[in-house]
């Protein structure tokens, strides 16, 4: 068998945990690489079977798109709220710990 045909357990391991991930969610992602390099830590790239960027780019997008939602509800919903507060509130609830538990509650580290 080639070295380009070989399945690593680790990287069919990988697959099935994002197929059971897309199951949890109840979603189906075009591309599963996304969904794969979105759940891939820079610190666990040196130990991944497969060659995957870290979720950085991704954090990065991810943390845009949840700013402009929390800042337009947060303009709608507070009307009298300064700009300085508004941005102190909008950066507390874009900060990872304030989302973190998410990926508990269906199991994510699993």
């Amino acid at each position: 068998m080639s070295s380009s045909a070989m399945v690593r357990p680790e990287q069919t391991s990988a697959t099935r945990s994002a197929e059971h991930l897309q199951a949890q969610l109840g979603v189906s992602f075009k591309d599963i690489a996304n969904l794969k390099q979105a759940l891939y830590h820079r610190s666990y790239l040196n130990e991944a079977a497969e060659d995957v960027e870290s979720n950085e780019r991704l954090e990065f997008l991810r943390d845009a798109v949840l700013g402009l939602i929390i800042a337009d509800e947060l303009y709608k919903d507070y009307p009298a709220m300064t700009e300085g507060r508004l941005s102190q509130v909008r950066a507390l609830l874009v900060r990872w710990d304030a989302r973190a538990g998410g990926g508990e509650r269906i199991n994510l580290g699993r």
